[in-house]
């Protein structure tokens, strides 16, 4: 992991967040927000635990970027071993089990990316399983030691993200279908909810009482899921087994799947319903029959919660490889055990193919990072001639730009969203309200980065009816302009 970011671990907009309140946090001021036009209140957006985690490591020397690429490389070890000690669970007794686990974690690309930016998923999954392994020991043993730490541990990946509901209504499902008599049924989902839950509702009445917000901007409403979302899920899927250049060919970025693509997709399927059959005649020991029905009711649940998080809360959520790592993390541990199960059988194969075509793509993307660097930790954003132009800006300059992400943490200085280009005037609204709060020159700073393409910001003519615009400076990877109130 450490040899994947030599240029610093990865930032985008959650992980630029994610630095900037840590900073705060050490500075005295809080979870506050780093950038943009709510600079300086307090974070809702985001749960807790993985800046306060950063700001923890941050108290011993290391600034928070530097501490979440240390971080996410230590959890990238952990998680290798959380899979394999699932899979050591599932299959007691099969001594291939952990490390076919372990080595299609550690060469898995969607791995290497997820551990390679500063998000909380990391965190997140070794908190994950941990909370599942403990719920399944509870339900095979009656510990309730187990139950309460699966609880506890349950809590603290609610308060790393969000989706943590998905893992405790999976723990719920599972105590509901596993439990004997009502009472005791009643009992343990009690347990269970109070203390998965508590931690989170403090959070959220910290929320309202500092923000009047309980979780960020999101507000509950109808979202349909599109197409393309439905299609990246699947890409997602595919990308798991298949290189990326044939999985662009079996599903395109408009989301259009291909024949080739529907008779995977009917393939896998058909493999994935013969294998649940399967598994389910496979007479196991207490736990490792618990522990596979933990792991496949947390499979099913999860990307289930995501949609209809993108449903109700959250449309611009992205069914990729980040956002469904979880399940990812957990169906390694499953088929690994599976395979070496039964040998013989074409489980036992795929998992030997997948796992040679894995180490060839891992080994390439990783040179290729150690080499570029990631996101805006590389080189092209670390060398930019429009970044160095806007580190040079006095600080009294208020900036727009299209990757205020990125001058924050590249520039260190805050800057203002500019947004779609059909709100035009929500920008002009906006550069009044700065201009009035903080007197000062107004510049845009556009980057032609391909990557932010998907931004769409509203371009410098469509100001012209408000503001007087000039072109201040063109570089090879950007552009300056600035701002003069017309009226």
């Amino acid at each position: 992991m450490l040899y994947t970011t030599p240029w610093g671990t990865g930032t985008g907009f959650d992980q630029g967040t994610y630095i900037g309140a840590a900073r705060n946090l050490l500075a005295g001021r809080g979870l506050a927000i780093p950038w943009g036009i709510t600079a300086g209140q307090q974070v809702t957006h985001f749960p807790p635990l993985f800046p306060v985690a950063l700001a923890a490591i941050g108290t011993l020397g290391p600034d928070p970027w530097e501490a979440a690429r240390y971080l996410n490389a230590v959890l990238r070890a952990t998680n290798v071993l959380a899979g394999a000690l699932l899979a050591a669970r599932l299959a007691p007794g099969a001594r291939l089990a952990p490390p076919l686990a372990g080595g299609l974690l550690l060469v898995s690309v969607q791995m290497e990316f997820v551990h390679g930016s500063a998000w909380s998923e990391p965190l997140f999954l070794s908190l994950l399983s941990a909370s599942l392994w403990l719920l399944a020991r509870h339900l095979a043993g009656g510990s309730q030691r187990a139950l309460v730490g699966s609880a506890g541990l349950g809590a603290l990946a609610l308060l790393t993200r969000y989706a943590g509901l998905a893992l405790v209504l999976s723990g719920l499902a599972v105590l509901a279908w596993q439990s004997h008599g009502w009472r005791q049924r009643l009992g343990r989902m009690a347990v269970y909810a109070g203390l998965s839950l508590a931690p989170l509702a403090l959070w959220v009445a910290r929320n309202a009482l500092v923000a009047d917000s309980l979780v960020g901007d999101r507000q509950i409403g109808w979202q349909d899921v599109s197409r393309a979302q439905l299609m990246q899920g699947l890409s997602t899927v595919f990308d798991w087994v298949l290189p990326s250049s044939l999985v662009a060919r079996l599903v395109s970025p408009e989301g259009v799947i291909s024949r080739p693509g529907l008779a995977l997709l009917g393939l896998l399927v058909v493999g994935l319903v013969w294998w649940a059959r399967r598994e389910g005649r496979l007479a196991l020991p207490a736990e490792s029959a618990v522990l596979r029905t933990v792991l496949l009711h947390f499979s099913v649940i999860y990307p289930l919660c995501v949609v209809l998080s993108i449903t109700a809360f959250d449309h611009l959520t992205q069914l990729d490889s980040r956002i469904l790592s979880p399940v990812y993390l957990c169906l390694v541990a499953l088929l690994s055990a599976s395979a070496v199960r039964s040998p013989r059988v074409p489980v036992a194969a795929v998992i030997v193919a997948l796992l040679l075509v894995s180490s060839a793509r891992f080994a390439l993307v990783v040179q290729r990072a150690h080499t570029d660097g990631i996101m805006y930790s590389n080189v092209l954003w670390l060398t930019s001639p429009t970044m160095r132009d806007v580190q040079r800006l006095p600080g009294t300059t208020n900036v727009f730009s299209n990757a205020p992400d990125a001058i924050y943490i590249l520039a260190r200085r805050n800057a203002y969203q500019i947004p779609d280009a059909a709100q035009a005037g929500q920008l002009v609204t906006t550069i009044h309200d700065v201009v009035r709060r903080q007197p000062g020159p107004v510049l845009l700073a556009y980057f032609d980065d391909p990557n932010i393409a998907y931004r769409n910001p509203v371009p410098p003519s469509a100001l012209e009816t408000a503001f007087s615009v000039r072109l201040l400076v063109r570089t090879t990877d950007g552009s300056l302009y600035e701002v003069v109130d017309g009226q």
